[in-house]
This record gives C-alpha cells, structure tokens and sequence, in this order.
C-alpha cells in the first residue's frame, strides 16, 4: 500500500506542480500539497530524502518527455472516448508499473520511466485507434 501510494505521489507531482503555478485560486495549492507530504513520508519510512529528491526530479523529466513524446506523435482530439481510454489506461499502466519499481529499491532508476513510456505508448496507440483522439498537439 504504502508503495502504490509513493508512486502515485512521484507519478502525480508534474502534474500538481503544474497546476499549483497555473492555478488562480487557493485550491490550486492543494494537490502539491498533498505530494509533499507523501513524498515526505515515503524520506521517512520508505527512502532516504536523498533518494526522493532523486526520484521526484526523475518524474519531473519524464513527464516532459511524456508531454512532448505524445504531443509530437499527433494525438491530438476532443473524444470523450478516446480520453476515457487513454487517461485511465495510462494511469493504471503507470501506477502498477512504478509500484514495481518502488519496491525494486535501486531497479526504481530504470522502472520509473518504463512506466512513463508505457503509458506514453497505451496513449499513442489508442489515440490512434479510436476516432477522434484526445489531448493537444504541437502546431
């Protein structure tokens, strides 16, 4: 449990953080907020802080070449569908992963971004099957 929950923090963080610069309210706050303190509870009982700061800045760079990797291939759209699919796809691919790569100790460095990458792929893939697709591309 405790694993699940230390990588949805890692997973969710790029995101959080997003949300709490482009935020315009109190709310926007909360999301990092609650990423703190799991990540600060995974520094205590799970890794050393070191660790977490190494793996937070890892889910930091991932994200990025998520975003660009699944802007770049086209998967741009407005389907209900096709996002239903995706995102929750995608989502459960990534947790399950990265929980593998959590209890993996040091194996966390090259599991992480398997979990970004195979989430990137469900996302491309059905973007791609599915008509419509869903998300924002580059123009």
């Amino acid at each position: 449990m405790a694993a699940a929950a230390a990588a949805t923090a890692l997973l969710g963080l790029p995101y959080a953080a997003l949300y709490a610069l482009t935020g315009a309210n109190g709310w926007s706050y909360g999301p990092i907020a609650a990423d703190v303190v799991a990540l600060l509870a995974v520094a205590v009982w799970l890794w050393a802080p070191l660790t977490v700061l190494g793996a937070a800045l890892l889910a930091l760079a991932c994200a990025l070449v998520y975003t660009f990797g699944v802007s770049i291939a086209r998967t741009c759209g407005h389907s209900s569908l096709a996002g239903g699919v995706e995102w929750t796809g995608a989502a459960s691919i990534a947790i399950a992963i990265a929980t593998w790569g959590v209890l993996g100790g040091v194996k966390f460095v090259w599991r992480f971004p398997l979990a970004w990458m195979t989430a990137a792929i469900w996302v491309i893939t059905w973007s791609h099957v599915l008509p419509g697709g869903a998300g924002y591309c580059f123009e």
